[in-house]
């Protein structure tokens, strides 16, 4: 997978999608969990600045596929020492 600059292209509407996002007053940069909710918003779901109007997002990223899982019975149950 590759990221895609929001200029070259945007996720279909409510597709979660990795984000690439940049704060413009502090030069913070994040990678959050998004989706996009019309043409050009992009909701952010786990950014604590998410209202900020100077954060930009610049690419985004599909998720990738979940692990696949086993069945239970080959499970292998493992004692943790803690």
């Amino acid at each position: 997978m590759k990221w895609t600059k929001i200029e070259d292209g945007l996720p279909k509407f409510d597709e979660k999608v990795l984000l690439y996002c940049q704060r413009q007053s502090k030069g913070d940069r994040r990678i959050v969990i998004g989706n996009r909710c019309n043409d050009r918003y992009i909701d952010f779901q786990s950014w604590d600045f998410h209202e900020d109007e100077n954060v930009k997002v610049t690419h985004w990223m599909p998720l990738p596929a979940p692990p696949k899982e086993e069945p239970p019975s080959k499970f292998k149950q493992t004692k943790l020492d803690l």
